[in-house]
Protein backbone atom coordinates (compact mmCIF):
# COMPACT_ATOMS: atom_id res chain seq x y z
CA UNK A 1 0.00 0.00 0.00
CA UNK A 2 2.78 2.40 0.90
CA UNK A 3 4.54 1.53 -2.32
CA UNK A 4 1.40 2.16 -4.35
CA UNK A 5 0.92 5.48 -2.64
CA UNK A 6 4.44 6.52 -3.45
CA UNK A 7 3.92 5.54 -7.13
CA UNK A 8 0.67 7.48 -7.40
CA UNK A 9 2.31 10.51 -5.85
CA UNK A 10 5.16 10.23 -8.32
CA UNK A 11 2.68 9.90 -11.18
CA UNK A 12 0.79 12.90 -9.95
CA UNK A 13 3.95 14.98 -9.69
CA UNK A 14 4.98 13.85 -13.17
CA UNK A 15 1.59 14.69 -14.54
CA UNK A 16 1.64 18.09 -12.93
CA UNK A 17 5.17 18.72 -14.18
CA UNK A 18 4.23 17.56 -17.66
CA UNK A 19 1.15 19.73 -17.61
CA UNK A 20 3.17 22.70 -16.45
CA UNK A 21 5.52 22.21 -19.38
CA UNK A 22 2.89 21.23 -21.95
CA UNK A 23 0.38 23.98 -21.18
CA UNK A 24 2.70 26.91 -22.04
CA UNK A 25 3.86 25.02 -25.11
CA UNK A 26 0.28 24.50 -26.24
CA UNK A 27 -0.43 28.14 -25.43
CA UNK A 28 2.46 29.28 -27.59
CA UNK A 29 1.33 26.97 -30.40
CA UNK A 30 -2.21 28.32 -30.08
CA UNK A 31 -0.97 31.90 -30.40
CA UNK A 32 0.58 31.10 -33.78
CA UNK A 33 -1.80 28.36 -34.91
CA UNK A 34 -4.99 29.79 -33.39
CA UNK A 35 -6.55 26.42 -32.58
CA UNK A 36 -8.81 28.37 -30.25
CA UNK A 37 -9.63 31.83 -31.59
CA UNK A 38 -11.95 34.72 -30.89
CA UNK A 39 -14.20 36.40 -33.42
CA UNK A 40 -14.66 40.03 -32.41
CA UNK A 41 -17.72 42.15 -33.14
CA UNK A 42 -17.69 43.50 -36.73
CA UNK A 43 -15.00 40.99 -37.67
CA UNK A 44 -15.02 37.56 -39.29
CA UNK A 45 -12.57 34.70 -39.77
CA UNK A 46 -12.03 32.27 -42.64
CA UNK A 47 -10.81 28.76 -41.84
CA UNK A 48 -9.57 26.23 -44.41
CA UNK A 49 -10.56 22.62 -43.68
CA UNK A 50 -8.46 19.51 -44.38
CA UNK A 51 -10.44 18.80 -47.56
CA UNK A 52 -9.59 22.28 -48.90
CA UNK A 53 -13.00 23.77 -48.29
CA UNK A 54 -13.11 27.23 -46.76
CA UNK A 55 -15.50 28.23 -43.98
CA UNK A 56 -16.46 31.77 -43.00
CA UNK A 57 -17.08 32.36 -39.30
CA UNK A 58 -18.68 35.70 -38.44
CA UNK A 59 -20.49 34.90 -35.18
CA UNK A 60 -18.83 36.83 -32.33
CA UNK A 61 -17.30 34.71 -29.55
CA UNK A 62 -14.74 31.97 -29.01
CA UNK A 63 -14.33 29.17 -31.55
CA UNK A 64 -12.00 26.21 -32.04
CA UNK A 65 -10.67 24.17 -34.92
CA UNK A 66 -8.90 20.83 -35.28
CA UNK A 67 -5.11 21.31 -35.03
CA UNK A 68 -3.05 20.18 -38.06
CA UNK A 69 -6.25 19.28 -39.97
CA UNK A 70 -7.39 22.84 -40.59
CA UNK A 71 -5.84 26.24 -41.15
CA UNK A 72 -6.68 29.61 -39.66
CA UNK A 73 -6.61 31.67 -42.86
CA UNK A 74 -7.32 35.34 -42.09
CA UNK A 75 -9.35 37.80 -40.05
CA UNK A 76 -11.57 40.16 -42.04
CA UNK A 77 -12.91 43.51 -40.81
CA UNK A 78 -16.58 43.72 -41.80
CA UNK A 79 -17.47 47.39 -41.22
CA UNK A 80 -16.08 50.76 -42.31
CA UNK A 81 -13.93 49.54 -45.19
CA UNK A 82 -12.48 51.75 -47.93
CA UNK A 83 -10.94 51.00 -51.31
CA UNK A 84 -8.87 53.85 -52.74
CA UNK A 85 -8.82 54.43 -56.48
CA UNK A 86 -5.93 52.44 -57.96
CA UNK A 87 -4.95 51.60 -54.39
CA UNK A 88 -3.28 55.00 -53.91
CA UNK A 89 -3.92 57.29 -50.96
CA UNK A 90 -1.90 60.15 -52.48
CA UNK A 91 -3.01 62.28 -55.47
CA UNK A 92 -2.11 60.65 -58.77
CA UNK A 93 -2.89 61.16 -62.44
CA UNK A 94 -6.29 60.00 -63.70
CA UNK A 95 -7.72 60.39 -67.20
CA UNK A 96 -11.05 62.17 -67.66
CA UNK A 97 -13.23 62.96 -70.68
CA UNK A 98 -11.34 63.00 -74.02
CA UNK A 99 -8.04 62.30 -72.31
CA UNK A 100 -6.05 62.13 -75.52
CA UNK A 101 -7.02 65.55 -76.87
CA UNK A 102 -8.32 67.78 -74.07
CA UNK A 103 -5.62 69.85 -72.37
CA UNK A 104 -7.39 69.69 -69.01
CA UNK A 105 -8.36 66.02 -69.23
CA UNK A 106 -5.51 64.59 -67.16
CA UNK A 107 -5.93 65.60 -63.52
CA UNK A 108 -4.57 64.74 -60.10
CA UNK A 109 -7.08 62.96 -57.88
CA UNK A 110 -7.59 60.73 -54.88
CA UNK A 111 -10.88 58.89 -54.40
CA UNK A 112 -12.29 56.19 -52.14
CA UNK A 113 -15.27 53.81 -52.19
CA UNK A 114 -16.65 53.04 -48.74
CA UNK A 115 -18.34 49.71 -48.03
CA UNK A 116 -19.06 47.03 -45.44
CA UNK A 117 -19.03 43.25 -45.79
CA UNK A 118 -22.59 41.99 -45.40
CA UNK A 119 -21.94 38.36 -46.37
CA UNK A 120 -18.46 37.12 -45.44
CA UNK A 121 -19.07 33.71 -47.05
CA UNK A 122 -19.90 35.36 -50.39
CA UNK A 123 -17.03 37.84 -50.07
CA UNK A 124 -14.21 35.50 -49.02
CA UNK A 125 -15.35 32.06 -50.22
CA UNK A 126 -17.86 32.04 -53.08
CA UNK A 127 -16.38 35.13 -54.71
CA UNK A 128 -12.99 33.49 -55.10
CA UNK A 129 -14.58 30.29 -56.38
CA UNK A 130 -16.52 32.24 -59.02
CA UNK A 131 -13.30 33.76 -60.27
CA UNK A 132 -11.73 30.29 -60.65
CA UNK A 133 -8.54 31.36 -58.93
CA UNK A 134 -6.55 28.90 -56.82
CA UNK A 135 -6.81 29.64 -53.11
CA UNK A 136 -4.12 32.09 -52.13
CA UNK A 137 -3.33 33.24 -55.68
CA UNK A 138 -5.57 36.26 -55.31
CA UNK A 139 -7.47 37.63 -52.34
CA UNK A 140 -11.00 39.08 -52.28
CA UNK A 141 -9.80 42.61 -51.57
CA UNK A 142 -7.54 42.60 -54.65
CA UNK A 143 -10.43 41.36 -56.79
CA UNK A 144 -12.73 44.04 -55.36
CA UNK A 145 -10.04 46.67 -55.98
CA UNK A 146 -9.84 45.73 -59.65
CA UNK A 147 -13.62 45.73 -60.08
CA UNK A 148 -14.15 49.08 -58.35
CA UNK A 149 -11.25 50.68 -60.27
CA UNK A 150 -12.91 49.57 -63.52
CA UNK A 151 -16.33 50.99 -62.60
CA UNK A 152 -15.05 54.24 -61.09
CA UNK A 153 -12.45 54.75 -63.84
CA UNK A 154 -15.11 54.34 -66.54
CA UNK A 155 -17.29 57.01 -64.93
CA UNK A 156 -14.35 59.38 -64.47
CA UNK A 157 -13.48 59.05 -68.16
CA UNK A 158 -17.03 60.12 -69.00
CA UNK A 159 -16.89 63.17 -66.71
CA UNK A 160 -15.89 66.72 -67.55
CA UNK A 161 -12.64 67.55 -65.71
CA UNK A 162 -14.04 70.95 -64.71
CA UNK A 163 -16.87 69.21 -62.84
CA UNK A 164 -14.43 66.91 -61.03
CA UNK A 165 -12.35 69.91 -59.95
CA UNK A 166 -15.12 72.42 -59.17
CA UNK A 167 -18.29 70.34 -58.68
CA UNK A 168 -17.23 67.13 -56.95
CA UNK A 169 -20.61 66.35 -55.42
CA UNK A 170 -22.21 66.10 -58.85
CA UNK A 171 -19.71 63.49 -60.10
CA UNK A 172 -19.65 61.67 -56.74
CA UNK A 173 -23.41 61.18 -56.99
CA UNK A 174 -23.13 59.83 -60.54
CA UNK A 175 -20.34 57.40 -59.58
CA UNK A 176 -22.17 56.21 -56.45
CA UNK A 177 -25.29 55.47 -58.51
CA UNK A 178 -23.12 53.54 -60.99
CA UNK A 179 -21.55 51.50 -58.18
CA UNK A 180 -24.88 50.66 -56.57
CA UNK A 181 -26.43 49.72 -59.92
CA UNK A 182 -23.46 47.66 -61.14
CA UNK A 183 -24.28 44.48 -59.24
CA UNK A 184 -20.96 44.58 -57.42
CA UNK A 185 -22.73 44.35 -54.05
CA UNK A 186 -24.36 41.01 -54.84
CA UNK A 187 -21.26 39.58 -56.44
CA UNK A 188 -18.97 40.40 -53.53
CA UNK A 189 -21.39 40.23 -50.63
CA UNK A 190 -20.86 43.85 -49.66
CA UNK A 191 -22.95 46.99 -49.13
CA UNK A 192 -21.75 50.18 -50.83
CA UNK A 193 -22.03 53.06 -48.36
CA UNK A 194 -20.49 55.96 -50.27
CA UNK A 195 -17.98 57.36 -52.72
CA UNK A 196 -15.87 60.49 -52.29
CA UNK A 197 -13.10 62.40 -53.99
CA UNK A 198 -10.68 63.28 -51.21
CA UNK A 199 -8.56 65.51 -53.45
CA UNK A 200 -8.77 66.82 -57.02
CA UNK A 201 -6.60 69.31 -58.90
CA UNK A 202 -5.10 69.98 -62.30
CA UNK A 203 -1.68 68.46 -62.91
CA UNK A 204 1.23 70.93 -62.44
CA UNK A 205 1.96 71.04 -66.18
CA UNK A 206 -1.62 72.08 -66.94
CA UNK A 207 -1.60 74.64 -64.12
CA UNK A 208 1.63 76.12 -65.51
CA UNK A 209 0.28 76.06 -69.07
CA UNK A 210 -2.91 77.78 -67.95
CA UNK A 211 -0.89 80.40 -66.07
CA UNK A 212 1.22 81.06 -69.18
CA UNK A 213 -1.92 81.17 -71.27
CA UNK A 214 -3.56 83.66 -68.92
CA UNK A 215 -0.40 85.77 -68.90
CA UNK A 216 -0.31 85.73 -72.70
CA UNK A 217 -4.01 86.63 -72.86
CA UNK A 218 -3.50 89.46 -70.36
CA UNK A 219 -0.52 90.75 -72.36
CA UNK A 220 -2.46 90.53 -75.61
CA UNK A 221 -5.43 92.29 -74.05
CA UNK A 222 -3.13 95.04 -72.74
CA UNK A 223 -1.49 95.46 -76.12
CA UNK A 224 -4.89 95.49 -77.79
CA UNK A 225 -6.17 98.14 -75.37
CA UNK A 226 -3.04 100.24 -75.96
CA UNK A 227 -3.46 99.87 -79.72
CA UNK A 228 -7.09 100.89 -79.44
CA UNK A 229 -6.13 103.94 -77.39
CA UNK A 230 -3.41 104.85 -79.87
CA UNK A 231 -5.79 104.41 -82.79
CA UNK A 232 -8.36 106.59 -81.06
CA UNK A 233 -5.72 109.26 -80.43
CA UNK A 234 -4.63 109.14 -84.05
CA UNK A 235 -8.23 109.38 -85.19
CA UNK A 236 -8.78 112.35 -82.85
CA UNK A 237 -5.67 114.09 -84.17
CA UNK A 238 -6.61 113.27 -87.74
CA UNK A 239 -10.07 114.61 -87.15
CA UNK A 240 -8.61 117.79 -85.64
CA UNK A 241 -6.17 118.14 -88.51
CA UNK A 242 -8.92 117.51 -90.98
CA UNK A 243 -11.05 120.16 -89.31
CA UNK A 244 -8.10 122.51 -89.27
CA UNK A 245 -7.43 121.89 -92.95
CA UNK A 246 -11.09 122.45 -93.78
CA UNK A 247 -11.03 125.76 -91.92
CA UNK A 248 -7.80 126.82 -93.64
CA UNK A 249 -9.13 125.73 -96.98
CA UNK A 250 -12.28 127.75 -96.39
CA UNK A 251 -10.20 130.79 -95.33
CA UNK A 252 -7.96 130.43 -98.39
CA UNK A 253 -11.00 130.13 -100.61
CA UNK A 254 -12.51 133.25 -99.05
CA UNK A 255 -9.25 135.23 -99.46
CA UNK A 256 -8.94 134.13 -103.09
CA UNK A 257 -12.55 135.13 -103.72
CA UNK A 258 -11.87 138.58 -102.26
CA UNK A 259 -8.63 138.91 -104.25
CA UNK A 260 -10.33 137.84 -107.44
CA UNK A 261 -13.19 140.24 -106.77
CA UNK A 262 -10.73 143.07 -106.18
CA UNK A 263 -8.65 142.39 -109.31
CA UNK A 264 -11.58 141.38 -111.46
CA UNK A 265 -9.77 139.11 -114.02
CA UNK A 266 -11.71 138.33 -117.17
CA UNK A 267 -9.52 136.25 -119.46
CA UNK A 268 -7.82 132.93 -118.65
CA UNK A 269 -4.42 134.64 -118.69
CA UNK A 270 -5.62 137.25 -116.20
CA UNK A 271 -7.05 134.53 -113.90
CA UNK A 272 -3.75 132.59 -114.08
CA UNK A 273 -1.83 135.71 -113.08
CA UNK A 274 -4.20 136.29 -110.16
CA UNK A 275 -3.61 132.67 -109.02
CA UNK A 276 0.16 133.23 -109.10
CA UNK A 277 -0.25 136.37 -107.01
CA UNK A 278 -2.43 134.44 -104.51
CA UNK A 279 0.15 131.61 -104.22
CA UNK A 280 2.87 134.18 -103.51
CA UNK A 281 0.76 135.82 -100.83
CA UNK A 282 0.00 132.40 -99.27
CA UNK A 283 3.72 131.52 -99.07
CA UNK A 284 4.36 134.90 -97.49
CA UNK A 285 1.71 134.35 -94.83
CA UNK A 286 3.06 130.85 -94.12
CA UNK A 287 6.63 132.06 -93.66
CA UNK A 288 5.43 134.92 -91.52
CA UNK A 289 3.84 132.48 -89.04
CA UNK A 290 7.01 130.38 -88.63
CA UNK A 291 9.00 130.67 -85.40
CA UNK A 292 12.73 130.33 -84.88
CA UNK A 293 15.67 131.72 -86.74
CA UNK A 294 14.31 133.04 -90.01
CA UNK A 295 16.12 135.26 -92.49
CA UNK A 296 13.82 137.57 -94.43
CA UNK A 297 14.79 139.01 -97.76
CA UNK A 298 12.63 142.07 -98.49
CA UNK A 299 12.67 143.44 -102.04
CA UNK A 300 13.36 147.14 -102.47
CA UNK A 301 10.08 147.77 -104.17
CA UNK A 302 6.69 146.10 -104.05
CA UNK A 303 5.05 145.49 -107.35
CA UNK A 304 1.74 147.14 -107.78
CA UNK A 305 -1.14 144.66 -108.07
CA UNK A 306 -2.97 145.03 -111.31
CA UNK A 307 -6.62 145.88 -111.37
CA UNK A 308 -8.51 144.72 -114.44
CA UNK A 309 -11.35 146.90 -115.75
Amino acid sequence: MASAGRISKRGLRAALLGGAILAPALGICNIFGKWVYQVKTNYGVVVTQSDGSRVAVDKPGWHSRVPFLSTYEEEYPLANQAVFLHGKTEPHQVVTKEGSTNEGSVIMATAATFYEISDLHQYAVENVKADLNPVGSINPRTMLQQTLDSIVGDQIQRADPKDIIHNRSKIEKVILEALVGSGVSGRYGIRINGFNFTDTSYIPAVVEANAQKQAAVAKAEGEYAAAQLKRKSIETLAEADSKKYRILAQADAERYRLLEKALNPRTPEERKFVQEIFQSLTKYMTMKERVGDTVWVVPESTPVLPVYK
